[in-house]
């Protein structure tokens, strides 16, 4: 496992994709225990990308993996 920043992954993704052929089927599946500190820190470059590969047609998937479970709410 490789821990980096969420918004530097993200961008590591847009990069990727970029390389792809435009007619691909384009998923991204984001793994992370969504800590408040990376939103803190870099909750703004988070939503633009997200928001920017949304904006070009691709899926992207918010993954909790936090242990325990988090409750709904």
């Amino acid at each position: 496992l490789v821990r980096v920043p969420l918004a530097d992954g993200l961008a590591k993704a847009k990069e990727l994709l970029a390389a792809q052929p435009g007619d691909s089927n384009r998923v991204v599946h984001v793994l992370s225990d969504l800590r408040a500190a990376d939103f803190a820190e870099d909750g703004d470059a988070v939503k633009a990308a997200v928001g920017e590969m949304t904006a070009a047609g691709t899926k992207v998937f918010l993954v909790d993996t936090a242990h325990p479970a988090r409750k709904p709410g």
